[in-house]
């Protein structure tokens, strides 16, 4: 019998992934503190409409905001590759600081304009390379300064 009784009290671990994922503090309620906080009154009903309404802007927003996230770099990319911490540090830079003021929107979209004429200069090796790495990594120094990094 107590294994049973046992068995009632347990939570599976997608339950609570389950449950957590829509309000953790029912969840904490119900299996912590052992409260039944569902769908008991006339408020916790608005509650979980409310949750459900804030969940569903979340991913909404979360989904919009994947889909915009500009994966340019081309320098960046053409020296180090598109995954490197370089071009990833510039990236975020470039959507977190330069895209909040109408000057780095300007500099971004000259950038856009002359960086793929730039990238078909670069030659592995060249002199052309080795000037690119000396300027990018100056940028990439001074965006981790400003960074704090």
């Amino acid at each position: 019998m107590k294994a049973r009784r046992d068995r009632q009290q347990s939570v599976s671990v997608s339950e609570l992934g389950a449950f957590a994922s829509s309000c953790e503090q029912q969840a904490l309620l119900r299996y912590r503190d052992k409260v039944n906080v569902r769908h008991e009154t006339p408020q916790s009903r608005a509650g979980d409409l409310i949750h459900t309404k804030v969940a569903r802007q979340a991913r909404h927003y979360e989904a919009e905001r994947r889909q915009t996230q500009d994966s340019r770099c081309y320098v960046a990319t053409a020296l180090y590759g598109p995954s490197a911490y370089e071009t990833q540090l510039l990236r975020d830079w470039r959507d977190d600081v330069l895209r909040q003021s109408v000057t780095g929107r300007l500099l971004i979209a000259v950038y856009y304009r002359v960086s793929p004429h730039l990238v078909s200069m670069i030659a592995p090796g060249s002199n052309v390379e080795r000037a690119a790495r000396v300027i990018v990594n100056t940028v990439v120094r001074c965006v981790e300064g400003y960074r704090g990094g």
